[in-house]
């Protein structure tokens, strides 16, 4: 069965092991070299980014023989920094025809949407009926609907890596690394979690996964040559802890730092006793409109809550209160043994953005 390589920018500690890089001297004396050829060319285009330059997209008739042939070799050269040079090549060869120039971000970008067309492909592979067909029994079926939910998952993160910012601010950068890093994470899930049974059909899951698998691996490598190269230029400082992120509303960071009678405050109240409106969290959460712009605050009063809490992609601008670490607590029993994929074995999982939990004290 074709396996998924390990993800991420090839380094010296990677290419020294010979059982995981036969040719390790041979790529790292590649990598070596593209990374002179690289640093003047990426820091001088960071720096005229930073500064004001625009180097969006040209006319194609405007690019000259010679700056193709330059913008090529760049391409080639950062595409020997990563995991699957040939597939990263293949991906960022059409933008020769799409930039007068060497614009780091904009191929970053490139690669990005490479990726995402090519999880999207993989995700169109699970409406295909003979892989229905090939499923008898409810642990299968409910390892490729979860396989299903990854994919999408995987392709929400990559649109997340769209937008815009400084590639001199380290928290944007490590937004990036965050969000490829989890659908990468998704994608090798979503092959690790199929029926031990199915092995014809994990082999081509294997083979329609190959391509947005490397794409997305490259993107994150990609990404991790243009920090290397600009981290001297980092003049924006991180976030310190304790900040609230940028998201973050005026309102709910009143909600997070002041103490309320939620009781009251709350949309929805979960009690075990019967204080509250209901008894279990996941009835709760079935009451939350969906994609509602306003936050939906649910209190879960004190006790300890036997169920696995499912918070959907629908479910916008959840927030749930609790009265402490101790106090109360959720607690699911599912697991890959008795028949559940472990996808879906999760006590607590969360599928959408600006989710917020808050424990009072």
């Amino acid at each position: 069965m074709p396996s998924v390589n390990a993800y991420g920018m090839i380094t010296e500690p990677d290419a020294s092991i010979p059982t995981a890089c036969p040719k390790s001297r041979q790529r790292l004396a590649v990598i070596a070299l593209s990374s002179i050829v690289l640093l003047s060319i990426i820091t001088v285009s960071i720096l005229a980014t930073h500064f004001g330059s625009n180097s969006g997209p040209q006319d194609p008739n405007t690019t000259t023989a010679a700056t193709a042939t330059t913008l090529r070799s760049s391409i080639k050269a950062m595409c020997n920094g990563t995991l699957y040079p040939d597939s990263c090549y293949a991906s960022l060869s059409p933008a020769v025809t799409n930039y007068s120039g060497l614009d780091p971000a904009a191929l970053f970008r490139f690669s990005l949407q490479a990726a995402k067309e090519a999880i999207s492909s993989a995700s169109g592979f699970f409406d295909d009926p003979t892989v229905r067909a090939a499923v008898h029994d409810n642990f299968s079926a409910d390892s490729i609907s979860d396989c299903k939910q990854l994919l999408t998952l995987a392709a929400t993160h990559i649109e997340d890596c769209f937008s815009s910012g400084d590639f001199t601010n380290e928290s944007f950068i490590d937004d990036l690394k965050t969000w490829l890093s989890a659908s990468i994470t998704d994608l090798h899930t979503c092959l690790d979690g199929l029926d031990p049974k199915l092995n014809e059909l994990k082999a081509r899951v294997a083979i329609t996964m190959k391509n947005s698998t490397e794409l997305t691996s490259n993107s994150l490598a990609l990404l991790r040559q243009i920090e290397d190269f600009v981290s001297p230029l980092k003049f924006r400082r991180r976030r310190l802890f304790g900040e609230h992120p940028p998201w973050m509303s005026s309102a709910d960071r009143r909600r997070l730092t002041s103490s309320s009678d939620w009781s009251k405050k709350a949309n929805a109240v979960v009690a075990k006793d019967g204080s509250g409106k209901y008894n279990t969290i996941a009835a709760a959460l079935a009451k939350v409109p969906k994609n509602r712009n306003k936050r939906f605050v649910i209190y879960v009063k004190k006790g300890v809550y036997y169920e696995n809490v499912r918070i959907e992609t629908s479910m916008w601008n959840v927030m749930i209160v609790g009265d402490g670490m101790d106090a109360t607590v959720v607690s699911g029993c599912l697991n890959f043994v008795d028949g559940t994929p472990t996808f879906s074995t999760a006590t607590f999982g969360i599928k959408i953005d600006s989710f917020i939990q808050k424990a009072e004290f």
